[in-house]
């Protein structure tokens, strides 16, 4: 896949397109190419930025759909058109596999000219060698994926209730599945409620210590404290979202903890 966003130009620079992050981020492509537009100088910046147009589809009554314009971006010209989207879950996951695909044909063009194998052992050699590159990629973007997570903006958080929306779920049940299973526990405490004028009692949730990277505590200063400290909000991150997501499906098809199969 990551072999296909991006191709060399003529003149052996490694580049993708708008038409390419646009479908791979799932977004319209008119609105990928207007943040380009917008922010031409920024682009520039980093180099000048090739615009082309594709012819359109033939169309069964003669002559050709519209054509589309496109940009033409060199890796620094992704990288921030990137950095102006929304860091959603699909953008992330795309994100990667283009940064993997540049770091490969950056490799490919500065290996000497390519031949194509003349057999199929010569060939299967190669797509070895491809996978190779591929799993290093991998292993030297993955600390750098890890640290993404750790100062992942606040705004780019995910609530339970929107996930559990997601999962067409209530909130309550998403958040006791995550007990049940050990990524998350409950903490009670004490605030003073002005409404009901008494002390009440109040609870907040914390990541356990193997799923700490997949949460973030926000603290709520403007809120009441609780049992004398400042209260704390658990967060998804992206990443987290996409682990709870996978794992809820697959917890769907299981007994329940503590409970034996038939």
């Amino acid at each position: 896949m990551e072999m296909n966003l991006v191709q060399a130009s003529s003149t052996g620079v490694p580049t993708t397109t708008s038409l390419i992050i646009a479908e791979g981020t799932e977004n319209q492509h008119g609105s990928v190419l207007k943040l380009v537009r917008n922010n031409l100088k920024d682009f520039e910046e980093f180099g000048p930025v090739g615009f082309e147009i594709r012819k359109g589809k033939p169309l069964p009554q003669g002559g050709f759909a519209k054509a589309t314009e496109y940009a033409v971006l060199n890796r620094e010209h992704a990288m921030l058109l990137m950095t102006y989207m929304r860091n959603t879950p699909v953008v992330r996951s795309f994100k990667k596999n283009l940064i993997k695909a540049f770091v490969v044909m950056e490799r490919r063009l500065a290996t000497p000219a390519f031949r194509l194998p003349q057999s199929l052992p010569e060939a299967l050699r190669e797509l070895a060698n491809v996978h190779e590159q591929l799993e290093a990629v991998n292993a030297e973007l993955r600390p750098k994926a890890d640290y993404f997570d750790e100062f992942v903006a606040d705004e780019d958080l995910i609530q339970f209730r929107t996930l559990a929306n997601q999962l067409q779920v209530k909130e309550a049940e998403l958040r006791q599945i995550l007990i049940d299973h050990k990524w998350i526990y409950r903490i009670e405490g004490n605030r003073w409620s002005n409404k009901k004028n008494r002390i009440i009692s109040v609870c907040q949730y914390r990541a356990y210590a193997n799923k700490k990277h997949l949460f973030r505590l926000i603290p709520c200063h403007e809120a009441p404290r609780i049992s004398g400290e400042v209260q704390q909000t658990l967060k998804l991150t992206p990443r987290g979202a996409e682990a709870v997501v996978k794992a809820v499906k697959k917890w769907a098809h299981e007994p329940k903890p503590g409970i034996e199969a038939a």
